[in-house]
């Protein structure tokens, strides 16, 4: 009978010990996702910041690389059009404000889907938990048996 408990609880701590595995591997791509998302955010508050701006004064001087760390100055016109990637590499141009409600638009998007993640993760870290939490009861209860 202690030899079948003790197989019950063998077979029971490789099941958590392969559940946890399986949620840090998840918790792994969460947090992949995550950043990439959170730079998706920068990226497209930079971008939004740079169309206001290109679009507030007549002319403006900016910086362009142009390769090995050399950068050319060049005046730029204020933009009547501008061309946004609308995915699946199509292209469209789109007046300044229609582009500064579209990035507006997808950086809010982008923050839904950073709240989602970071639940995501909150709910897989606190699962994660709880199954270390199981891992250790059972470790201990067999170093208390032997």
């Amino acid at each position: 009978m202690i030899a079948l408990a003790a197989d019950q609880e063998e077979q029971r701590l490789q099941s958590l010990v392969s559940q946890v595995r399986i949620l840090e591997a998840y918790l792994n791509e969460i947090s992949t996702r995550e950043n990439l998302t959170g730079r998706a955010i920068i990226e497209s508050r930079a971008s939004l910041e740079a169309v206001k701006t290109l679009t507030s004064a007549p002319s403006n001087d900016v910086l362009l690389p142009i390769g090995a760390g050399v950068l050319l100055s060049s005046a730029i016109a204020k933009p009547d059009k501008l061309f946004i990637d609308i995915g699946a590499g199509a292209v469209v141009a789109k007046t300044p404000e229609e582009t500064i409600a579209l990035v507006e638009q997808r950086i809010k998007e982008l923050e839904t889907a950073l709240e989602n993640l970071q639940r995501q993760k909150a709910q897989v870290e606190n699962q994660l938990a709880s199954y270390r939490a199981a891992v250790n009861d059972i470790v201990e209860k067999a170093r208390k048996e032997t």
